[in-house]
Parts: C-alpha cells; structure tokens; sequence
C-alpha cells in the first residue's frame, strides 16, 4: 500500500476548492483512496497551519474551521501521525 503524507496545501485545496486544477488531483487520489492503493498521513502540525489561510484569507468563521478539521481527523481514510487531544 502507498502512503501519501498529506501537507497544508492539500487540506486548503480539500476545503475551499479554490484551484479547479489542484482539486482535480486530489480527486484522482481520493478515488484510489477508495480502491486501498493508498493510506493518507497527517501531522498535527499540517493540521494547526491549516487555520491561519483558512481565518485570515478565506475569512471562515473559526467554529466552521473546526468543524471542517474535526472531520478530517476523523475521517477512516487519514492516520493522524502524532496523537492529539481535542
């Protein structure tokens, strides 16, 4: 199975589908996702980077933000690589 570390960039580009490009390769991914080619990893730290652009430049509300986080981590496709408490 292959392991793809997923970075700040991807999760932007996940919840605001803001480059139609980019988008569309994360949808490629996703659908081998789906088959079991592919484990997704992310870091807590991609996780906290994730809420400045989110807040600052797409100007989301904060509880939005989390919500949006909080089903990412708790979606079957992700392994969170270091443990976190929320």
């Amino acid at each position: 199975m292959n392991k793809f570390l997923v970075d700040t960039n991807i999760l932007i580009r996940i919840l605001t589908k803001d480059n139609e490009k980019n988008f569309q390769a994360i949808q490629n991914l996703i659908k081998r996702l789906e088959t079991n080619q592919t484990e997704l990893i992310i870091s807590t730290i991609v996780i906290a980077e994730c809420y400045w652009p989110l807040k600052s430049f797409y100007k989301l509300d904060k509880h939005l933000i989390s919500e949006y986080l909080l089903e990412i981590l708790d979606a079957e496709i992700m392994e969170v690589e270091e443990s976190i408490s929320i």
